[in-house]
């Protein structure tokens, strides 16, 4: 038997032994379906299916891609000595608005294309739910970021007060 048939094996009886003792533990038997579920794997030449499935990855670089420009031309701001200018105080505003728009827009699209390529398949019926697209990290990452931009704001005003007095 050769090396890689002796770890083939191993690994099997490994895996085998694994099952068994989470079988044991939860109590319960798990089907094929249920180990593999949510892992479709299709191999396709069809340029429309691989441009679906890209699109969210699309939009997500196309909205880093701002956001990052937004985030360079704050900290311009920054080094010239002009932080709490009127310009980074609207681009500190744009950003949160930008990552609460990726981070909902991101799994919409992925289910709508995961949709579409499921509706394409001949012998699948689509059973996927739309996920939540209200993700935690991104509205808090978001409202930090609008506090931030309203701090902003307000270090302008002082700013402006502060030029004003003699």
């Amino acid at each position: 038997m050769s090396r890689a048939a002796k770890a083939a094996a191993q690994l099997a009886t490994v895996g085998a032994v694994v099952l068994a003792v989470v079988n044991r533990v939860m109590g319960r038997t798990f089907t094929q379906r249920e180990l593999f579920q949510g892992v479709l794997r299709l191999e396709t030449t069809s340029w429309v299916l691989i441009s679906i499935s890209n699109a969210a990855k699309v939009i997500t670089a196309a909205g880093l891609a701002y956001i990052f420009y937004l985030l360079r031309a704050v900290l311009r701001a920054i080094e010239e000595g002009t932080p709490f200018g009127e310009e980074a105080c609207v681009h500190m505003r744009r950003m949160g608005y930008m990552v609460l728009l990726v981070g909902v827009l991101r799994p919409t699209v992925d289910y709508l294309a995961a949709e579409l390529i499921l509706k394409r398949l001949p012998t699948l019926e689509p059973a996927i739910s739309l996920p939540s697209p209200f993700q935690a990290e991104v509205i808090l990452a978001s409202a930090l970021i609008l506090i931030l931009a309203q701090l902003w704001s307000y270090g302008l005003e002082l700013e402006r007060d502060r030029a004003l007095t003699v």
